[in-house]
């Protein structure tokens, strides 16, 4: 007699007619965190706060809304996930997202690559560009804790408009960034190193950091990155808030 086996949990056929909701707002919960992102952001006065593009122009190809930018920003920045072209992927796969931009998807075409975009070649000491191409070692800033890479040429290059607006790139390292790289691993194998670490001066630093991959920022110059010190600070609010009042009762007040 052959043993009983039991079956797997199986899907329903793909090809299979099904009744779900007739809207997208369905798909999404009333307690959501990004209903507060919503809610929030329709509340600012975005040509008052001196957003770029607030007033469409009245030529040429229409903008997307600042405020649908902000939104798919402040809900990357919530859920960690803050590269353009994740952010571009999210508009495609995520149900929130797309309730949250009524199915708009904002290309990350506009947006300059990264330092995440560069992939380091340990055994060569060197980094790979988007486009293929090399990046070696310049020199070491001991001051800045840091190691200089620059590419030869990008002059000839067809991703240079979305690369850099110098005669080449750059790409800094830190010197301990192997050190930095181990910890980050560590941390993410066994989250709950960071919650027991918490404490009540250590809670929004340590919060913020892990938002942003331990700390790094993914643009250069101070303004780019004070506007992501910006975003994660006002992301982490957010999340208080949300923990504090609850995501329903301060959709109501943000009303």
């Amino acid at each position: 007699m052959r043993p009983f086996l039991m079956s797997y949990i199986q899907g329903n056929d793909r090809g299979q007619a099904a009744l779900l909701p007739a809207v997208i707002e369905d798909y999404v919960a009333a307690d959501a965190a990004v209903r507060v992102i919503d809610a929030f952001v329709d509340g600012l006065d975005v040509r008052g706060l001196r957003f770029g593009r607030s007033v469409p122009a009245a030529m040429g190809r229409p903008p997307y809304d600042p405020r649908d930018l902000l939104k798919l920003y402040l809900y990357g920045y919530l859920n960690e996930v803050r590269s353009s072209r994740r952010l571009e992927r999210e508009c495609f796969l995520n149900v929130e997202v797309m309730w949250l931009l009524r199915r708009l998807a904002p290309q990350g075409d506009g947006t300059m690559f990264g330092r995440s975009a560069f992939v380091y070649q340990p055994e060569a000491d060197t980094y790979m560009c988007p486009a293929g191409h090399v990046l070696a070692r310049k020199q070491a800033m001991r001051r800045d804790h840091l190691i200089v890479y620059a590419a030869r040429d990008c002059a000839g290059c067809s991703l240079k408009p979305r690369c850099t607006t110098a005669e080449r790139r750059f790409v800094s390292r830190h010197l301990h960034e192997d050190a930095l790289e181990r910890m980050n691993a560590h941390f993410q194998a066994d989250p709950t190193l960071v919650r027991r670490r918490r404490c009540a001066s250590e809670h929004p630093f340590g919060t913020i950091k892990r938002m942003t991959a331990g700390g790094r920022f993914l643009t250069r110059g101070f303004k780019k990155v004070g506007g992501e010190a910006a975003l994660s600070v006002l992301a982490y609010n957010l999340i208080r808030a949300i923990n504090i009042i609850g995501a329903t009762p301060l959709c109501a007040r943000l009303a």
